[in-house]
């Protein structure tokens, strides 16, 4: 006698259950994979992270001193003196120069003409931002007769028929001196990795009627002087022509 077939449909229904509670209890009974490889990728990568950030902190070095500013400068910005600056590169175009303020002051040049510096080169030896900007400019001196090894620890790219650097002398009033400086990153206390340093040179104007002047030019300083000089950008030749 065949059983009724409604008792066929509640075993099949039952067998099912319980199958599928036997296999949910095996499947929970193993270990899971991926949480364990996600669990352990992730204490991996936070462990690698947290090396390699030691590892950079530890090998960073401490930032180079703030250089001391020139006895010219100091003074005449104590005594609120007009100072002479050695323009080079794009502050050797007027407008660029008289909008060089980052406080949104225009600056007002006293006088602007151009003037040659004996025993300096016009270099591009301040690290930049590559392939870009691979350098900026900057005054550098050149060898002495009477030094034999040169004064100065960077390359020129090309050979100068004459040992001087020609650019723009600009009579400034201590304040937009200062404005000058600080959109060079010169002259803050609490920056010690400016990229450049004040020098004093000897500024000799085309007018011959004129006298030579002490001037302040910026030069790169150790820390991100190249040892050679890179090709200068495009950009950066555009604005000297």
């Amino acid at each position: 006698m065949k059983p009724p077939i409604t008792i066929l449909l509640l075993a099949a229904v039952g067998a099912c259950l319980v199958g599928g509670v036997a296999a949910s209890s095996k499947t929970s009974n193993k270990p899971r994979t991926s949480t364990i490889i996600s669990t352990s990728a992730s204490t991996s990568t936070s462990t690698s992270t947290s090396t390699s950030a030691s590892s950079v902190h530890a090998s960073s070095a401490p930032p180079p001193p703030s250089p001391e500013r020139p006895a010219l400068v100091r003074e005449c910005l104590e005594k609120k003196r007009d100072i002479y600056y050695f323009g080079l590169g794009s502050n050797m175009l007027r407008s660029k120069l008289e909008n060089r303020s980052i406080c949104g002051t225009k600056i007002q040049p006293k006088s602007f003409e151009p003037a040659v510096v004996p025993n300096y080169r016009l270099a591009f030896n301040m690290r930049g931002f590559p392939p870009l900007e691979p350098g900026m400019g900057s005054l550098e001196p050149l060898p002495t007769d009477d030094d034999d090894s040169s004064s100065s620890s960077s390359k020129a790219l090309l050979q100068y028929d004459k040992p001087e650097c020609h650019g723009s002398l600009v009579c400034l009033s201590a304040d937009d001196y200062e404005r000058v400086m600080r959109s060079e990153g010169v002259g803050n206390a609490n920056n010690p990795n400016a990229g450049y340093e004040e020098v004093v040179v000897t500024a000799i104007p085309y007018d011959q009627r004129k006298r030579p002047v002490q001037a302040i030019a910026l030069r790169a300083r150790d820390h991100v002087r190249l040892p050679q000089d890179p090709a200068p950008s495009l950009r950066y030749m555009t604005i000297l022509r």
